[in-house]
């Protein structure tokens, strides 16, 4: 279950973590290795569910 929060925080929230990522890797380029996806997740989903990987 997605965490209640305001639904455009959520998207700011995502939207800035994805250009985070971009930018690190058009920066580092090979280098960048993509965070758990556990990580990731955690920021929007409920702790209650079961961990993906």
């Amino acid at each position: 279950m997605i965490k209640k929060y305001d639904a455009n925080e959520l998207a700011l929230v995502f939207w800035t973590t994805i250009n985070g990522m971009a930018i690190y890797k058009a920066v580092h380029g090979e280098k960048f290795k993509v965070p758990n996806i556990n990580i990731l997740t955690s920021i929007f989903l409920r702790s209650d569910k079961p961990k993906l990987f």
